[in-house]
């Protein structure tokens, strides 16, 4: 299915048609075991995984269905997963459960991950656990993990005057030293928690609609801007305050009506800005500098399905971009390297 009727040049969403840059597919199947994602298409296709990148250059997916997450590599040749809904059935929890729907993630690292289960109100702190043993074999087996679950059901902010309810949280970040931030895309509204769990602070509209947050914890934030069909890019610390990092404004112009279905896919070691938007004409993928300068952007194919941006585009640290694509035989993680930007700006 294309994903944007915008006009006869919009291909068919598919790995070989997403850029027209040189890239990688990894094919995954659909099944139950550890090292596929699990569901039907259709079933995927509402539910869709969670891709996510931390700072060292690990790449992970959140598999809603099963709930649990798999971590690889650079390469893709070294899998992990951590068995979420098992680990907690073994420690009794699931008996107090209907089910769950783990519904983002943030990656620390390989040994620290936090998963957020929006239909109990709680999100779970995954971090791998020291052995025990100290036995020879002790590198060669993958780490237990420990998954400590924080419920903020009765913490959070709800509308006195009006008597609401609580804020539906849908993203989850945490920073460097353990503080961990819940978002509402609905509210705009966030709620955040210090390392034990216990509430510290709300905020009312945080940010626009749209934002990422950095290895370094701080925020770049997109909105729409005060002019007609542009959007800007803000930058703030963990918790809100706007920042000047950029040494000029990053305004995006729509080459007709108004910018549409734009996220920020992340930012690389340098700062350098990953974003995507629909101009009007096509959705693209642009390239930003510290400077503020927009170094390079290309048409991008988007899969057409609800929350595709936030779940399924990723940027690495290293400045690779990894994007889900789930179709009718298999999952596909189309992963584009640095290098291949890099020889489309030269190309040019």
């Amino acid at each position: 299915m294309p994903g944007f009727a915008a006009g006869t040049k919009i291909k068919a969403a598919s790995p070989e048609n997403i850029t027209p840059l040189k890239k990688a597919v990894t094919k995954i199947e659909y099944g139950a075991e550890a090292n596929k994602i699990s569901g039907t298409r259709s079933e995927i296709s509402s539910r869709l995984p969670v891709l996510r990148c931390d700072k060292a250059g690990y790449f992970y997916i959140l598999d809603r269905i099963a709930g649990r997450v798999i971590c690889v590599n650079e390469e893709f040749t070294n899998i992990k997963a951590v068995e979420i809904a098992k680990n907690i059935k073994q420690e009794g929890e699931a008996a107090k459960k209907s089910g769950y729907d783990f519904c983002d993630m943030y990656a620390v690292s390989s040994s620290e991950i936090f998963v957020l289960d929006s239909l109990n109100s709680e999100y779970l702190h995954i971090k791998a656990a020291a052995r025990k043993d100290g036995g020879a074999d002790a590198g060669k087996t993958e780490p237990a993990y420990d998954i400590k679950v924080v419920s903020f059901a009765d913490e959070s902010v709800t509308n006195a005057e009006q008597a609401g309810p609580a804020d539906k949280y849908d993203r989850i970040f945490a920073n460097s030293i353990g503080d961990v931030m819940l978002y509402s895309s609905i509210d705009g509204d966030a709620v955040y928690f210090d390392e034990k769990g216990g509430e510290k602070k709300a905020l009312d509209s945080i940010a626009g609609p749209d934002f990422f947050t950095l290895a370094n914890s701080d925020i770049v934030a997109l909105s729409q801007n005060e002019t007609s069909g542009e959007a800007v890019i803000k930058y703030m610390d963990f918790y809100g305050n706007i920042m000047k990092r950029f040494e000029k404004d990053i305004v995006l112009k729509a080459a007709k009506s108004n910018i549409t279905a734009a996220h920020v896919m992340g930012a690389d070691a340098n700062t350098n800005l990953f974003l995507t938007y629909f101009d009007g004409e096509a959705q693209k993928i642009a390239l930003y500098s510290v400077t503020g300068d927009k170094i390079c952007e290309f048409d991008f194919t988007a899969p057409q399905h609800g929350r595709y941006f936030e779940t399924s585009a990723a940027a690495g640290a290293n400045g690779t971009l990894y994007l889900g694509m789930p179709l009718e035989d298999n999952y596909y993680v189309v992963k584009i390297p640095y290098s291949s930007v890099i020889e489309y700006i030269t190309k040019k």
